[in-house]
């Protein structure tokens, strides 16, 4: 009996991983590395596919804000007075961001450092607090993205 579930289960694993993509495959013939690692976010989302105008260069609607804190989920970590549903507190707390920002890393403004933040989460991380943020930036429609950071640069104290 053990060799018959040896023999039906070594064809469904190696079928089963030959479907796992690979962190960088070497490419022989052409001597390019690959990136054909799927990021879990990306494809756990209904993001919008990004368009080929630069998110920098989109106006962003800051009444969209709110919504997107919520629906990506931001507010499960963050915390914004009046936002319903956003009143996380593993990461710092949203209200005032646009005043904070500024000082947080030398060298960047306000909305360079958010979008830093939301990108590259672990470049900076705000002193008290532990580096887990995933980087949300795929999980953002360009136009999402740019409504999001005209909502943060709103938030001053």
């Amino acid at each position: 009996m053990k060799s018959i579930c040896r023999l039906l289960i070594l064809p469904v694993l190696a079928f089963g991983l030959s479907a796992c993509p690979q962190s960088a495959e070497q490419n022989t013939e052409t001597g390019s590395e690959q990136n054909t690692q799927s990021s879990p976010a990306a494809s756990e989302t209904s993001a919008a596919p990004a368009s080929t105008v630069p998110a920098s260069a989109l106006k962003g609607d800051p009444s969209k804000g709110p919504a997107l804190l919520v629906s990506k989920t931001c507010g499960t970590c963050h915390m914004v007075k009046g936002v319903k549903g956003a009143a996380g507190n593993i990461g710092p707390a949203l209200d005032g961001i646009a005043t904070t920002a500024a000082t947080r890393v030398a060298g960047l403004d306000a909305e360079a450092y958010l979008h830093q933040s939301i990108e590259q989460p672990q470049a900076f991380v705000v002193p008290k607090y532990q580096p887990v943020m995933p980087a949300l930036r795929t999980t953002l429609s360009d136009q999402e993205y740019a409504d999001l950071i005209a909502y943060l640069l709103t938030l001053k104290s």
